[in-house]
């Protein structure tokens, strides 16, 4: 899903360079910058190519998603040839090196997101722009953006290449923070898993309030707060969760509409349906790893808690009849079968779930949040559905398989088994080394005393 045209046209606005340049290694914090960001369109045209590259197939748009769910329970990898030299057989066998050509690519996208990122910020900050006066709604959107896209850009990256931060935030090593243009030789070291999240959670508060409610299919505002409560989600800081989740209920105007398949059937660069708070537009097709009708594509886990299970057990549940069996009788969802439809990368279903799960753990349980919550997400697909009368830990566990069935293929469950501390993520214990992934060979290349992984 490269949004090749956008890249393509930052390239002709910057005035290409040679061929062979492609062929050196470069520190990968950095990107052309020959011609300065005087003219308004060039800067723009920076900040499109951020987008290009956060929502790529090599970052959002497939990567991201794909390597999380790889990295979890919810498929039978028996039941598929696992190759130790192909790049998705070294994520499942957790044998990743710096070599790993799709890994890099992922680290690349990211922090070229984040240079380009950079750079506008800068532009806007150093007043650099000659040929007009921007507004101060098109100064705040742009920088609302920029911030955006940087925030969310470290988060991804810090939740694949470091430790949980339920684990040691303090003194485990995170990602390198990059938050201006580096000067030339510049390196940056890895800085701990506490100071990533912060660094993110002031850029995603200060795009909130800089960027509008509605922005098309870029940033908004309530964007930005979506993904500020998945970012205090995974910090174990539920009392932010919840009241983040809480505005986003109370004012966005998002709601679950259609059926559960709607939020998946969005194509063009139109308004979302089905609750797509952010969405990546599909320009080049889409092939997903999880589709049933697809070649090469992960079967679902099966058996006594596995996620099959999960999903069928309700035979009232619009999700389960999305499960279907081929004729090697393995499962899956047709959830993913549509290749030619737009990315969801955060959807109002998520937040509902985030507010539940939020509402009994922070400090000042709220039952009745957590229920309502709930019987928004469940009794959505459930037909006829009674609302809960669960309470403590079982309906801690009925929100948590809510998730779990809600949000498959999303790339949230490995990131949920981190968060839980769970002592067996695929044969691992959820702070173990060997769960993350390795840092590619353009990054410690050009940056030597970077910490590897492993």
């Amino acid at each position: 899903m490269k949004k090749i045209l956008y890249k393509y046209g930052l390239w002709v606005l910057l005035g290409a360079t040679a061929c062979n340049d492609f062929l050196e290694i470069e520190p990968q914090e950095e990107i052309p910058t020959e011609l300065a960001l005087t003219k308004s369109g060039i800067v723009e045209g920076t900040l499109i190519s951020a987008y290009a590259d956060l929502n790529s197939d090599d970052f959002l748009g497939e990567r991201v998603k794909l390597y999380s769910e790889l990295s979890s329970e919810n498929y039978n990898f028996d039941a598929v040839t696992i190759d130790l030299t192909d790049f998705e057989g070294q994520v499942i066998s957790r044998t990743t090196n710096s070599f790993n050509k799709d890994v890099s690519s992922l680290w690349i996208n990211g922090y070229s997101a984040i240079a380009k990122s950079n750079n506008v910020l800068g532009a806007l900050a150093d007043n650099l722009i000659e040929d007009k006066v921007l507004t101060e709604e098109e100064k705040n959107s742009w920088q609302g953006e920029a911030l955006f896209i940087r925030a969310v850009a470290h988060f991804e990256i810090v939740r694949l290449f470091a430790k949980p931060f339920s684990a040691r935030p303090d003194s485990d090593l995170g990602i390198p923070i990059r938050i201006k243009s580096l000067v030339e030789d510049e390196k940056i070291l890895r800085s701990t898993v506490a100071a990533v999240y912060d660094r993110v959670i002031m850029d995603l508060k200060a795009a909130a309030v800089l960027l509008p409610a509605n922005n098309g299919n870029r940033a908004t505002s309530w964007a930005a707060k979506a993904y500020l409560a998945r970012v205090y989600f995974n910090q174990l800081n539920y009392g932010e969760a919840f009241s983040t989740a809480q505005d986003i209920i109370d004012n966005s105007g998002f709601n679950l509409e259609g059926n559960a398949l709607t939020a998946f059937k969005n194509r063009g660069n139109t308004p979302p349906e089905g609750g797509v708070i952010l969405q990546a537009i599909n320009e080049s097709g889409f092939n997903s790893k999880f589709a049933a009708s697809g070649n090469n594509t992960y079967p679902l886990s099966s058996g006594t808690g596995s996620i099959s299970e999960l999903i069928t057990s309700d035979p009232n549940d619009f999700r389960a009849t999305l499960v279907t069996t081929n004729a090697r009788g393995n499962q899956f969802t047709t959830k993913w079968d549509d290749g030619g439809v737009n990315i969801p990368l955060i959807r109002f279903a998520e937040i509902l779930l985030i507010h539940a799960e939020s509402s009994l753990l922070k400090a000042s349980a709220d039952l009745d949040a957590a229920r309502s919550s709930f019987d928004m997400v469940r009794g959505f697909s459930v037909t006829p559905y009674s609302p809960t009368s669960l309470a403590g830990d079982d309906l801690i566990g009925a929100i948590r398989d809510e998730r779990r069935i809600e949000l498959i293929g999303e790339g949230e469950r490995y990131h949920d088994l981190k968060r839980l501390m769970s002592d067996d993520i695929r044969g691992l214990p959820y702070d173990d080394e060997g769960l993350l992934l390795t840092i590619p060979l353009e990054e410690t290349s050009g940056n030597q005393d970077l910490n590897q992984n492993g």
